[in-house]
């Protein structure tokens, strides 16, 4: 299969595989990763092995001493790293939005009101920690206030 194969990596790349890669490259062990993330050996090196069956290469170097990433794994590697962190971004979102004790409010307003409000809101917001909050200035003859959202906007 070539590797630029789109549809047939995207048929059988998951996270999880991701994750598995992730950690057998931290461990430099598939027994230790396998231990880490509570799953077989057996079933970690089966995941690296359809890994490097999809993209046609080796993405670790085995030896007695470990595994090591060829550059084929450090490439994915860096990649993985990066979709774990925009995943576990993710989920601080949803924790966030779902709390009820917390929420975001973005503004738009005139100069004037500028230099008053921070000081207000910063009173305001002490009592609500979990709240985030954001103003933009409205220029005079500005024809739309800035705030790209209306649902949770307040202007003034």
């Amino acid at each position: 299969m070539p590797i630029g194969s789109k549809i047939a990596l995207s048929r059988r790349l998951r996270f999880r595989d991701l994750q598995v890669l992730c950690e057998v490259a931290n461990w430099g062990s598939m027994a230790k990763a396998a231990e880490h993330l509570r799953i077989t050996q057996p079933a970690v090196s089966e995941i690296i092995a359809d890994l490097e069956r999809s993209f046609g290469v080796r993405l670790f170097d085995r030896s007695t001493r470990g595994v090591q990433p060829t550059i084929y794994g450090r490439a994915l590697l860096r990649r993985a790293h990066a979709a774990s962190d925009e995943m576990q971004q993710g989920i601080r979102d949803i924790e966030f939005l779902t709390d009820p004790a917390a929420g975001e409010l973005s503004m738009g307003c005139p100069e004037a009101i500028l230099t008053i409000l921070p000081p207000i809101l910063e009173m305001f917001f002490s009592s609500f920690q979990e709240w985030r909050y954001a103003w933009t200035k409205w220029e005079r003859g500005q024809r739309n206030w800035p705030c790209c959202r209306t649902e949770d906007t307040i202007s003034f």
